[in-house]
């Protein structure tokens, strides 16, 4: 029996999901379009991710003292203000990267931090793995729609205009999302936030966790823009990454039914392996090139394995700061500590990426080529982090007993 609480929440996460396929996906080639070069995606993803790591605090504390709610609405609805934003410049926009990267970063910050802390309070541990499983078929379902028939509408009209009228569109769902977004979980009382008592953590598992992120955040800073764009490259038309996001889409929608169906309290361990192994063999496919074959091959197998991974991931993520946290109200400091280490690798990852490309000159989207294999590494670096920092123990911090109820042995 799914609890109402989870199916709104899935409800908004969908709608939210059907806006940023329609245009979060290309964003990053409207930039391109707009100023051709790799350094022009990589700086609007660098100010998005240094808004990010600047904000995370401030987030925290506006979650902890108006609620997690009030918090998730204003990301949806910077998301909306962004597209409206887009409409306005224009052809500038180009010309003020770093002030969209910053705010499309406070709006992702927002919805992302407010909806983790959402996540812990409404859905119970056992559900965990279900919920996580019913929110990427959803998304894997808005995925399978939207990007394609956004790739179809860009290549069909002239110029621009099919980017001015799929920004329209995600407006619109985007305030639907927040629509629903209402009456989802009342607010907790007011309290001091104290960022300050989780860092660095007093819990092994803790401290493992924040260096997981920050070694995921070195892989994340690069392939946030990357794929899409050498797909739009390799291509030369946005059709084709409609046609890559839809055909990685109807896998993952099938991955996320057959691992929910699979995956339960008893095996975290083992998926989380399988899904860091495959995750990095999976990267490593780019090696031998950046053809259409070869990056449809990598979009199919991160498809097939990424809900191993995120489900165990994030599940491991909730586990680990469930224990940590102890009896104090510690939640969204460590919800908003997380976030600090995996914006920070975001952010260095950049840094170093466009001093390469600065430096590559027309050998731009060679060298993108050769750094993509490496990106698989931090899979199983994150996975090795958190089994040895259980503190107790018990691998990951997950093993709870299995059934509930019952020690295991």
């Amino acid at each position: 029996m799914i609890p109402s609480a989870m199916r709104r929440l899935v409800a908004v996460g969908g709608l939210f999901a059907l806006a940023n396929g329609l245009s979060g996906l290309f964003t990053g080639v409207y930039l391109f379009r707009l100023r051709p070069g790799l350094e022009t995606p990589a700086t609007y993803a660098l100010w998005q991710f240094l808004a990010l790591l600047a904000a995370s605090p401030a987030l925290g504390w506006l979650i902890k003292n108006r609620g997690a709610v009030l918090t998730y609405q204003i990301g949806i609805a910077l998301h909306a203000g962004f597209y409206l934003a887009l409409l306005f410049l224009q052809e500038e926009a180009a010309l003020h990267l770093e002030a969209l990267g910053a705010w499309m970063g406070l709006a992702l910050g927002a919805w992302a931090m407010a909806g983790h802390v959402l996540v812990y309070d409404v859905i119970p541990e056992e559900k965990r793995e279900l919920y996580f499983n019913q929110s990427g078929l959803v998304n894997s379902l808005a995925a399978l729609v939207t990007p394609l028939l956004a790739g179809w509408t860009l290549t069909a009209l002239p110029g621009l205009t099919g980017y001015r009228v799929i920004f329209v569109v995600s407006f619109v769902l985007f305030a639907a999302s927040a629509a629903l977004s209402l009456g989802l979980s009342p607010m907790r009382p007011p309290a001091p936030f104290r960022i300050g008592a989780v860092l660095p953590g007093r819990d092994p598992g803790w401290r493992r966790l924040l260096l997981a992120h920050g070694v995921l955040g070195l892989r994340d800073g690069i392939t946030s823009f990357a794929i899409n764009l050498l797909v739009y490259l390799t291509t030369g038309g946005e059709d084709r990454v409609g046609e890559f996001t839809f055909l990685t889409g109807a896998l993952g929608l099938v991955s996320y039914w057959v691992a929910g169906r699979l995956m339960h309290p008893g095996n975290r361990e083992q998926s989380f392996r399988l899904g860091a192994v495959g995750m990095a063999v999976a990267t490593g496919v780019l090696a031998f090139g950046v053809s259409w074959p070869v990056l449809l091959t990598y979009g199919l197998l991160q498809a097939a394995l990424s809900p191993i991974w995120l489900t165990s991931f994030s599940t491991a993520s909730f586990s680990i700061i469930r224990r940590a946290t102890g009896p104090e109200d510690l939640r969204v400091e460590m919800i908003a500590a997380r976030e600090m280490p995996l914006n920070l690798g975001r952010v260095v990852a950049l840094l170093g990426f466009l001093a390469l490309v600065r430096g590559a000159g027309e050998e731009q989207v060679l060298l993108l080529r050769w750094l993509l294999p490496c990106l698989g590494l931090p899979f199983p670096l994150a996975w090795l982090l958190m089994r040895s920092g259980g503190g107790d123990g018990r691998r990951f911090g997950l093993r709870w007993p299995v059934p509930l109820g019952r020690r295991r042995p």
